[in-house]
């Protein structure tokens, strides 16, 4: 059970020092699209805290997700059914 927890936090750890990279690369260029998409569940991307963008989604048991970035995204399609249904249940509850 350690392990495991170890694990996802070093994957999300990862994801979100990835995230803030890409988050001030792209800035500009995602300008228009900063807004979530109107069919996400959420507003904030669930793993790394920033503002979900509308092109950043990924559809999941029915729903739509949105993430802040692309390496969000990669994070999330590696994870074990588990750990993305407790993704899903932060994007939907906000915690």
């Amino acid at each position: 059970m350690k392990l495991g927890m170890m694990v996802c936090a070093a994957v999300l750890a990862a994801a979100m020092a990835g995230c803030s990279s890409e988050q001030k690369t792209t800035a500009k260029a995602e300008t228009k699209a900063e807004a979530p998409a109107a069919m996400s569940v959420n507003k904030t991307c669930p793993i790394g805290g920033h503002a979900a963008v509308a092109s950043k989604t990924v559809a999941y048991k029915g729903k739509t997700i949105g993430f802040c970035c692309s390496d969000c995204i990669e994070s999330f399609n590696g994870m074990s059914e588990a750990e993305k249904d407790a993704v899903l249940a932060k994007a939907t509850t906000g915690k």
